[in-house]
């Protein structure tokens, strides 16, 4: 269309000219003669039709190729400039949240771990690194942190990311072989303290209490729990000691055997709870049977029994239920101070001396009775003339315990061939020459 256009206009052009020449050929033929032969030939009245050009189409394709091209470019740099958009959008959010963390980090010293992630990254194969690789110690790792506890207070903590120590050193039953631990402290108030990790715990403690300066130095051991033997909350740690008033003590929990795990605490200063008889804790008659115990947070028990001074000190109650069998009581192993024990039947309101003993082993004490099934006895464990302090009560049946000591000593006649063991007896206290000398000769 633009080139007939432009060559119809040419030859209007054209025509016009020729108009105003005709003119003034006309005008000038009257003031001179012109030679017919050399005058020039009448211009036709219509222009000459002028034939149309056919338009070329490869001119059109192409310019309908590069406004396409164009529309592309304009699209790509709209998304372009989208995309700058929300680089810019998240970089800023990073900078601020980067900027917040310096600024907690500087105000509390704490670490926060700060994570950015693509909205378009795709979730990864490698394995997740392990709390201990990304986390810190907790605070009361150690001594010197220690985590001060009130009276009457229970929290709650985790030897999970705890760091092995030195503990050999410390003595107090604490070995290299546990797991790792963490501190606490509480000041004495004159009276028996317990410690205990007895609820909220999923794993076996060990519990070991010191006494020391604010700065840990020269830790003294107070008291301690021995984890292979069941307590009062199964495999669980509890221990008493008498606090001095304003004496500065520190709590050492551990696993067992490098066990770790959550853990609660609680420090009280109430009574034990199997002060009374009717609070008596029940020990099973099954074989051999140990349970620690203490006489630390107990009050007075008058309760004589044949005569035993024992009758009239702090002490504890712990019941069995009778199997016909012949039982055997003691202290006789891991008991340091002066014990003395009584047995009673009936009900805690009228109570019936059985048996009692002070010094059978040492200082310590051992009884022996037959008991009638499914009747309730009752073991009062007592110190002698004031004494207190953890110990260590046996409770087994006489077939365990068949010739334990000299005086159970199991005749054996001749040639027989006779089979034992010595897993459950007790130390033996003497010097060998007490029961053997040069004279005698073994076969």
């Amino acid at each position: 269309d633009t080139g007939l256009v432009s060559i119809q206009s040419q030859a209007n052009k054209q025509s016009a000219e020729q108009d105003s020449n005709s003119q003034d050929s006309s005008s000038s033929s009257a003031a001179e003669v012109i030679d017919a032969s050399v005058a020039p030939a009448p211009f036709p009245a219509e222009p000459a039709a002028v034939e149309a050009v056919p338009l070329d189409e490869s001119v059109y394709t192409e310019n309908e190729g590069v406004g396409k091209l164009n529309q592309h470019r304009n699209r790509n740099l709209v998304i372009m400039a989208v995309v700058c958009c929300v680089l810019f959008i998240v970089l800023a959010a990073v900078g601020i949240a980067v900027a917040v963390s310096m600024g907690r980090q500087k105000s509390t010293g704490e670490s926060v771990p700060i994570s950015v992630s693509s909205p378009t990254a795709q979730p990864s194969d490698a394995p997740s690194s392990s709390p201990s690789e990304t986390e810190n110690p907790p605070l009361n790792d150690v001594c010197e942190n220690a985590q001060e506890l009130q009276l009457k207070e229970s929290a709650v903590g985790s030897t999970r990311l705890a760091t092995l120590e030195d503990y050999e050193q410390l003595g107090c039953g604490v070995a290299d072989s546990d797991g790792p631990g963490v501190w606490f402290k509480v000041v004495g108030q004159g009276k028996a303290i317990t410690a205990s990790t007895c609820g909220g715990t999923n794993f076996k403690t060990r519990l070991a209490v010191f006494r020391a300066d604010s700065s840990c130095q020269e830790l003294e051991c107070v008291a301690q729990n021995d984890p292979r033997i069941r307590g009062n909350c199964d495999l669980h740690a509890s221990v008493i000691w008498s606090a001095e008033e304003d004496e500065l003590y520190f709590i050492l929990v551990r696993g067992w055997k490098e066990e770790v795990g959550d853990f609660q605490i609680t420090i009280h200063s109430d009574l034990a709870p199997n002060d009374k008889c009717s609070g008596a804790i029940l020990v099973e008659v099954q074989g051999n049977q140990f349970v620690q115990g203490s006489t630390v947070a107990a009050t007075v028990d008058n309760a004589p029994c044949r005569g035993i001074q024992g009758g009239k000190d702090p002490g504890v109650f712990y019941r069995v239920v009778g199997t016909g069998s012949r039982v055997i009581v003691s202290t006789c192993w891991g008991t340091e101070f002066d014990t003395v024990i009584s047995v009673f039947m009936g009900d805690c309101g009228t109570l019936r001396c059985v048996v009692s003993n002070d010094d059978f082993c040492g200082k310590q004490s051992r009884v022996t009775f037959d008991s009638v099934e499914n009747e309730n006895y009752y073991i009062l464990v007592q110190g002698y003339f004031g004494g207190s302090g953890p110990f260590l009560l046996n409770v087994a049946t006489e077939d365990t315990l068949y010739n334990d000591y000299c005086e159970d000593a199991r005749s054996l006649p001749s040639e027989t061939l006779e089979i034992g063991n010595n897993v459950y007896a007790h130390y033996d206290y003497g010097e060998a020459d007490v029961f053997c000398s040069e004279d005698v000769q073994i076969t």
